[in-house]
């Protein structure tokens, strides 16, 4: 039984990370097949539009995406341990998810905090 969860839930996570990568690949295609029809049909498209097409696809909010993420991941890293006490036998096993998932919130918070400074930079510098 143990092992059919383990398959499964690495199962799920391929399924999500593939299915991720093929919407970021059709969107490409997408845009690119917009452009090359453009073109066929005559239409003079500048270098400035081209990179503004192909940097129009929504690759999430930066800081924004990395702070909601960060968020709900602590969270989920701090409810673990609880939801260990409230199961018999399952404090141990949840303690040390739940402290894993927790440094994964707190890096992705710092991380949005080292976005954006950056990008404050960048701005400041424009």
């Amino acid at each position: 039984m143990k092992e059919v969860a383990s398959v499964a839930f690495w199962a799920f996570i391929a399924v999500v990370v593939i299915a991720n990568v093929w919407r970021e690949v059709a969107m490409r295609r997408e845009t690119e097949m917009t452009i090359r029809m453009a073109l066929e049909k005559g239409q003079q498209l500048d270098a400035a539009t081209v990179d503004q097409l192909l940097r129009s696809q929504p690759k999430g909010r930066g800081a924004d995406s990395l702070l909601i993420g960060g968020g709900v991941t602590l969270a989920t890293g701090l409810g673990l341990p609880i939801m260990g006490y409230l199961l018999p036998n399952a404090l141990r096993p949840l303690l040390a998810a739940g402290i894993l998932v927790s440094f994964i919130g707190a890096s992705l918070l710092v991380l949005s905090a080292i976005v954006r400074g950056r990008r404050k930079a960048e701005q400041g510098l424009s």
